[in-house]
């Protein structure tokens, strides 16, 4: 039988280890995203005016995984 019931299980199994691991990680994997666009777009550098979320700054400093504003 090709379908067998033991490949079947373990194709659930794992399809729910990785929509869990997906989930779980989430976050993470938009900081990356959000980490590559920063590097290689360079949407803003220090010295910019910046507005988030009804707020508005200067950013002073820029590093790999932040950015600080005042």
């Amino acid at each position: 039988m090709i379908w067998s019931e033991a490949r079947l299980d373990l194709t659930i199994y794992i399809g729910f280890i990785s929509a869990g691991l997906a989930i779980a990680l989430r976050e993470i994997f938009t900081n990356i995203a959000a980490l590559i666009i920063i590097v290689l777009q360079k949407p803003f550098e220090v010295g910019d005016r910046i507005y988030l979320n009804n707020s508005a700054g200067d950013v002073i400093d820029q590093k790999m995984f932040h950015f600080v504003k005042i």
